[in-house]
């Protein structure tokens, strides 16, 4: 087997596993829902999803790269093999690369998006405008298919660029700069946001516990998001894990992915919040809140230029340390199943991605009018078909693989006090919570679609 490239230290690692995790779905996806599901109560249970259900699979994900030291193919094969199980575990591996390649397809529109906004917010597009100037703003951008599309090429283009250079010059070296730089930025907006009127309100409106607004609806919802912000499901963190040396300890490091994760989740909304608060904004205004109530917010800020270029600044950085998490595992099962090189596979990768891009960004526009089962746009299917269906199902086979796969010796070694009782916790949650509590998402997502149509 060919030598894998390893990162160059654990410290590297968490910074590169944390990018992957810390995405849109920190800065763009968990205000708008925090907003729309109740704020505290969806908090409450997001916090509680993150630490039993999205964190045991994560350490299985990265336990089994670890271990297997391969792509993810012929990772879960050569583990399979080693256990005594079915070869058929290996469609895990191709189900994630789908996963994969389909998000990467939808995300990299929205990332397309913030790119605009950073430019709309660095040339001061939206001074002294009126919301409904604003509104048109976002409504004429997303009219016009060259220019969305070129913003989704751009985007593509700078995650297969880090891609290009490999494991330590490239996806290490970007993710151990935009990280620090992420957390800079996103500690000078609260710091601002803290100085607003709005900010005891949104304090409360994020952290006050009100046990009646734990609803059905609320506790899915945040129980989705939990899954889908922790990346998790779709073999990625299971590739990064493979770049690890086997002797590597990660229970730690799983700890502080999961802590960094739902730490920039939340600053996030203590700097979105006090803003919408104190302009009199709803916060439940859905994916709309990023593109639309926020630039109405900075055409009333003094400064607003600044503190606009500043957040989409926050929100690239976010999109870009993920989407890295989405080629990598693409190139690297092309690199080790073709035999090609590094260069090759990131060209090849890039133009399908691309070519998917495609037809998501004309959803808004050229292809507004077609309507899959007359409910989904073209975005719409790619989008709740990955994370929707795929990405649980692949959550669930890895959750119950790995909870038959990975022993005690994987995680701690023998002197490593109380190892023993949390790897039984960590299996037991791995085995039969996990797979129970992804299985009810999925189902309330596809009951919800078939009612919808």
């Amino acid at each position: 087997m060919k030598t894998r490239e390893k990162w160059s230290s654990l410290l590297a690692f968490v910074w590169v596993a944390a990018g992957a995790a810390v995405g849109l779905g920190n800065i763009w996806k968990f205000p708008y829902m925090a907003g729309s599901f109740g704020g505290s109560a969806f908090v409450l249970m997001y916090l509680i999803f993150v630490l039993l259900v999205a964190i045991p699979i994560m350490a299985a994900e990265i336990m089994l790269g670890k271990l297997s030291q391969r792509n993810a193919v012929d990772g879960f094969r050569y583990l399979a093999e080693l256990h005594h199980k079915s070869k058929s575990w290996q469609l895990t591996g191709y189900l994630g690369l789908t996963t994969l390649g389909l998000m990467f397809c939808f995300y990299s529109v929205i990332a397309g998006f913030g790119i605009a906004y950073l430019y709309f917010g660095a040339t001061n597009a939206f001074l002294d405008k009126s919301p409904e100037e604003v509104q048109g703003i976002w409504v004429n951008f997303l009219a016009d298919p060259v220019v969305v599309l070129f913003c989704s090429f751009l985007f593509i283009f700078f995650t297969m660029a880090i891609v290009y250079f490999g494991i330590k010059k490239g996806i290490e070296k970007s993710c151990t700069l935009m990280m620090p730089g992420l957390l800079a930025v996103l500690l000078v907006l609260v710091f601002h946001s803290s100085s607003s009127g709005g900010f005891g309100q949104a304090f409360d409106f994020l952290f006050s516990f009100e046990p009646n607004k734990i609803q059905a609806d609320v506790v899915i919802a945040s129980l989705g998001h939990a899954l889908f912000t922790l990346a998790v499901g779709a073999c990625a963190m299971m590739v990064y894990g493979s770049y690890l040396p086997k002797r590597t300890s990660v229970a730690k490091s799983v700890l502080i992915i999961a802590v960094l994760d739902v730490l920039v989740a939340l600053l996030a909304g203590l700097a979105i919040f006090p803003l919408i608060f104190e302009n009199g904004l709803s916060p439940s205004q859905g994916p709309g809140l990023m593109f639309v109530s926020l630039p109405i917010v900075f055409a009333k800020m003094p400064f607003g230029w600044f503190w606009g270029t500043l957040f989409f600044i926050l929100l690239f950085f976010a999109a870009l340390s993920s989407s890295l998490s989405f080629a990598e595992p693409l190139v690297d099962h092309f690199i080790e199943k073709l035999g090609m090189g590094r260069h090759r596979a990131v060209l090849l990768i890039g133009g399908l991605v691309f070519v998917g891009s495609i037809f998501c960004a004309l959803s808004f526009n050229v292809f507004s009018h077609v309507k899959i089962a007359g409910r989904f746009s073209i975005f719409d299917l790619v989008a709740d078909l990955s994370t929707n269906l795929l990405l649980p199902i692949g959550g669930i086979a890895i959750s119950i693989f790995a909870g038959q796969v990975v022993k005690l010796e994987d995680f701690f070694t023998p002197h490593q006090k109380y190892g023993h009782a949390i790897f039984l916790l960590w299996r037991f949650l791995t085995l039969f919570v996990a797979p129970a509590a992804i299985l009810i998402v999925m189902i309330n997502s596809l009951w919800s679609a078939i009612h919808t149509m």
